[in-house]
């Protein structure tokens, strides 16, 4: 919900690393999600054009403008990252669902296939929606499960990327 972090940008096997170890090892104070607000931050700071990942669940709105405004100067490519339990319920009976940023709690009857098929018709709108953002943007958006290989996910794209520009 805040710029907590900002690591200058540097090349560099060593800078990569320390990204990652950043990425991996931060505990941030806030809990809430404010996409725009990083992207503004991102505008006033980076002065040279620059690929711009953006990692997050996307569940966050109001962030359009900002990005359309950071694609007049850079190249943001936004990876959603996305965990299979957040699209799919299992049929386990009663399970209560917590939202990490808003601490508010859902008990849902898992076991009702109702119920699965609403909760999957949401995350596939979700992942919909912010398809359509970065579309409009006329930026890439790379959809990276956390069941799946980042390196993996992370190759395919660049090899895609790499072929559409030839």
């Amino acid at each position: 919900d805040q710029v907590e972090k900002y690591i200058p940008p540097k090349k560099g096997s060593s800078h990569i690393w320390r990204v990652i170890k950043e990425i991996f090892t931060f505990v941030p104070k806030g809990k809430g999600t404010d996409i725009a607000a990083a992207l503004e931050f991102l505008g006033k700071i980076a002065k040279k054009r620059s690929f711009v990942f953006i990692l997050s669940d996307f569940l966050d709105k109001g962030y359009e403008k900002s990005l359309r405004t950071v694609r007049q100067k850079h190249e943001p490519i936004g990876v959603m990252i996305q965990d299979p339990g957040g699209t799919a319920l299992p049929a386990k009976g009663i399970v209560t669902l917590a939202d990490p940023e808003t601490g508010k709690r859902l008990v849902v009857d898992a076991f009702s296939k109702q119920a699965r098929s609403r909760f999957a018709a949401l995350g596939q709108t979700r992942k919909k929606f912010t398809r359509e953002r970065f579309l409009q943007a006329k930026s890439d958006v790379i959809e990276l499960s956390t069941k799946d290989s980042v390196s993996d996910t992370l190759l395919a794209y660049f090899r895609l990327r790499e072929r559409r520009i030839r």
